[in-house]
């Protein structure tokens, strides 16, 4: 399951949901630059690297009314004008400043999910903020590389979520992971583990059911060395855009 298949199945359904235009952006994307469920025509996505440097660059940007003739100007303007109104509504809501009630890890995942917690301690409406965390393609060594990463990971979202409360926002907060790939249940000679078809996905928020949903794949009854998934990762999409956001499910259950 690549980007693209992320982008198409998801990103696809909340470009034709048509986010009001008063919002600063549809997404944000924190972390790596690519956009991954959020790949989707026509929408605003802001990568946030670093976001003073980024917003700065942007508020230099000139807005244009001139009409234009050449479809591929008139595209670039659009761009900069949108990228423009989102430097201004970021900055005069002044996130950065926002406390968001918790102190984070200083490793990546925990930057960006400080970042990621300050817009919402400020009262900005985002639909999607995307943060990531890489390391995962361990074909040689992994036990000790796969440990130390969902240490990051328990740590960072532990903090998240601490500060989700104390904001009070939890209940108004879904997280949701997700990967471009799977691992094989053998392990390899390099004491790791290959590309594979499966892996578990993790939901959390203050109004999530909790529990293990679907069955536990069998580590014998395999397809080609690789695990027979129980739930498809479209149903997650379609649950995520059916009953958090409220989005239409169709085309997103097709497996």
């Amino acid at each position: 399951m690549g980007r693209r298949q992320h982008g198409d199945c998801f990103g696809r359904r909340l470009s034709e949901a048509k986010p009001p235009a008063a919002l600063p952006a549809d997404g944000v994307i924190l972390g790596r630059d690519d956009a991954g469920p959020l790949y989707g025509p026509n929408l605003r996505t802001v990568s946030l690297r670093d976001p003073r440097k980024l917003l700065k660059q942007m508020q230099r940007l000139r807005q244009s009314s001139a009409p234009q003739t050449n479809p591929a100007l008139a595209h670039i303007l659009s761009v900069q004008n949108q990228l423009h109104q989102t430097a201004t509504k970021f900055r005069e809501q002044n996130f950065e400043a926002a406390n968001p009630g918790a102190e984070f890890p200083r490793h990546s995942l925990g930057k960006q999910l400080k970042t990621a917690a300050q817009p919402i301690a400020s009262g900005f409406s985002l639909p999607v903020i995307k943060v990531s965390l890489g390391g995962f393609d361990t074909h040689a060594n992994q036990a000790g590389k796969h440990g130390s990463l969902l240490k990051q990971w328990a740590e960072a979202v532990a903090d998240f979520s601490k500060a989700m409360q104390a904001q009070g926002r939890w209940r108004d907060v879904m997280m949701m992971t997700y990967s471009e790939f799977g691992r094989r249940p053998i392990e390899n000679v390099s004491r790791g583990t290959d590309h594979g078809t499966a892996a578990p996905q993790l939901i959390l928020g203050g109004r999530v059911r909790g529990g293990f949903y679907g069955r536990q794949p069998s580590l014998t009854a395999l397809q080609g060395k690789n695990l027979v998934h129980d739930v498809h990762f479209r149903q997650l999409y379609a649950t995520a855009a059916q009953e958090w956001m409220g989005l239409p499910a169709l085309g997103l259950i097709n497996v």
